[in-house]
């Protein structure tokens, strides 16, 4: 399985997932060492003009069974890498025209608790894990918006209702410093995805109360209320 655009959020869950379901993962990330953490057997530079040649070098010529494509901008050069009669899933609203018999969707975020749940379980359980930001007060979310379009380097940017500063943060970290933190189901942080080398940090809960929202992706999108 090909994932391209593995080094953000949302693809490196998309690594994470697709290893802990039992599939051999080619990544293509900007930050290998991350990727690799997460699971992937093969990693990739995506900066390489021919990296879709390299995809297929691995497979014996054939191409991935699988992509999918988390990379604004990159579902057509994925594509390219899929072998005749596989698929591509993209969630990037660039879907390519289909070719070779391939099956091409695009997917979109939709409401689903039981599938939310199961992500909470395998969170809760370190199976998965994401890396956040300093969160940012709700009445900071146009400054929270602004680094997510700037880029987060892999971090999740969260807004927390009414947040007070967490223990190891300053008010300025609400102003859009890059200090970071594991997330847990909580939202807050608590426990780091294991092998990152983050220590249990902050608090279970928060004061005063309200749940975080958690925006990834170049969309800049709401991808979660945890």
């Amino acid at each position: 399985m090909l994932v391209n655009g593995a080094g953000g959020v949302t693809g490196t869950l998309i690594v994470q997932l697709a290893v802990h379901l039992g599939a051999e993962v080619i990544a293509g990330p900007r930050s290998a060492a991350r990727v690799a953490a997460a699971g992937a057997a093969h990693v990739l530079d995506r900066r390489s003009p021919d990296w879709p040649g390299q995809v297929r070098e691995l497979t014996v010529g054939r191409g991935a069974d699988l992509a999918v494509n988390a990379a604004p901008g990159g579902a057509a050069s994925a594509l390219a890498a899929v072998r005749n009669r596989g698929r591509l899933a993209t969630i990037t609203s660039d879907p390519p025209d289909a070719e070779r018999g391939i099956e091409v969707k695009q997917v979109y975020v939709a409401p689903d608790g039981p599938r939310l749940a199961r992500l909470a379980e395998l969170l809760g359980a370190g199976t998965i894990g994401v890396t956040v930001s300093a969160p940012f007060p709700l009445e900071h979310a146009a400054r929270a918006l602004s680094q997510l379009q700037r880029g987060t380097n892999g971090q999740a940017v969260v807004l927390h209702p009414g947040l007070l500063p967490l223990p190891g943060t300053s008010a300025t970290s609400s102003a859009g410093t890059t200090s970071t933190t594991p997330c847990t189901g909580s939202g807050l942080p608590r426990r780091a995805h294991p092998g990152s080398g983050h220590q249990r940090a902050g608090r279970e809960d928060a004061r005063p109360g309200g749940r975080p929202v958690v925006f990834t992706g170049a969309t800049g999108r709401p991808w979660a209320r945890a």
